[in-house]
């Protein structure tokens, strides 16, 4: 986790009355931070999101906590200045130990995995794709960044961005930017071997069929 402070809220998105998206300018490293209300939960059972009146209280209470108003009223708090909490996968508005961390594939599955998108994360490393297996959560990505051992962190890679974009626009037939269209469809995994490791690649979209 990395605390990042006096970040300014500078874009606010209400996704189908549901979810808040809040974007937060990190000024020391000149980019957006995504901080989200959700008032649904995520029901595996049925690959979607659910109304859940015990997160739709919640997100009214952090409104008020955090902005002194409304669910339904954080567009009008652009200019707010807060501190970001940055984890893995999320942001917050407060520190949390509740985060539940993807796991990795450990060894080779025969069939193809057939799952719904939980959610889509972009960030400064790259694009993440989370799904579940066996009520697991896991993840394939896009990496756009370099690890450099020396300097011990992430340096984004604009050509190697370029190329992971177009590879995730063959696979989902729509840009990244798209992402909140992109949750609940279904996907179809197929476990492959990298060295001395396992990961998941996700099957053209084109190739399902949902019917």
């Amino acid at each position: 986790m990395e605390l990042i402070k006096n970040c300014e809220l500078v874009k606010v998105e209400i996704i189908n009355g549901k979810r808040c998206e809040m974007k937060f300018y990190d000024k020391e490293n000149d980019v957006l931070r995504t901080v989200k209300f959700n008032r649904q939960s995520w029901d595996s059972s049925k690959g979607s999101f659910v109304d859940d009146p015990e997160k739709e209280a919640k997100c009214e209470e952090w409104a008020n906590t955090y902005f002194g108003c409304s669910f339904d009223e954080i567009p009008t708090k652009t200019g707010a200045v807060k501190d970001v909490y940055v984890y893995e996968n999320f942001n917050s508005l407060w520190e949390t130990e509740e985060t539940e961390r993807p796991k990795r594939f450990t060894s080779p599955i025969r069939s193809i995995i057939t799952t719904t998108i939980e959610d889509v994360i972009i960030d400064t490393i790259g694009i993440h794709v989370l799904y579940r297996y066996k009520g697991e959560l896991y993840e394939s990505k896009y990496t756009c960044a370099e690890y450099i051992k020396s300097m011990k962190k992430w340096i984004p890679d604009p050509d190697l961005k370029e190329r992971k974009y177009k590879r995730f626009s063959e696979i989902f037939g729509t840009t990244p930017e798209d992402k909140e269209n992109l949750i609940g469809k279904t996907i179809q995994i197929q476990v492959k071997k990298a060295f001395d490791s396992y990961y998941g690649e996700i099957l053209p979209l084109e190739d399902i069929d949902e019917d």
